[in-house]
């Protein structure tokens, strides 16, 4: 990328609001790029998990003062459009008529009736996926609790090779 194609997407970075942060990440990871790096992680480099417990052997005890003070974020920002789709993937039908997204709703009011445990979902939405999701949210008013629903991911400018 040129000095002004740089520039360039940092100011429309900033003109979306993103802040410094964000803007360092871009410019971070395109500085890699340029210096030839790949993000790839290469197989030689993967090791294998030498052991893994089964889930009987797990303590079944679960901790609600520990569940009070966590909160379940999910991923919730893709389009899905490379797969022909125009909506959030989380909206498409998983099982039984009920959704992705109200699977996860259903797992959380689960575990909070359960173990009497505030526990938050909060969604990681893009500026995409945030309406559709928020109102297919309507139904359980009961999800709220005393932090927001969502929060949006950064928006990154697109690079075209050159």
């Amino acid at each position: 990328m040129s000095a002004a194609g740089r520039s360039a997407a940092v100011r429309r970075m900033r003109d979306d609001g993103a802040p410094d942060a964000a803007v360092r990440a871009f410019l971070h990871g395109y500085d890699q790029l340029d210096a030839g790096a790949t993000g790839l992680v290469g197989d030689r480099e993967l090791e294998p998990v030498a052991e893994l417990p089964a889930l009987d052997d797990l303590p079944e005890a679960v901790d609600a003062d520990a569940l009070d003070r966590t909160a379940v974020i999910k991923l919730n920002g893709g389009l899905g459009t490379s797969m022909g789709m125009r909506g959030a993937k989380s909206l498409v039908e998983a099982k039984d008529g009920r959704s992705f997204l109200e699977l996860a709703v259903q797992q959380v009011l689960g575990l909070r009736r359960r173990h009497g445990a505030r526990l938050p979902l909060v969604l990681m939405n893009s500026f995409s996926t945030r309406g559709d999701t928020l109102r297919a949210l309507g139904p359980w008013g009961e999800l709220a609790v005393d932090v927001p629903l969502d929060f949006l991911q950064h928006r990154e400018p697109k690079l075209l090779a050159g």
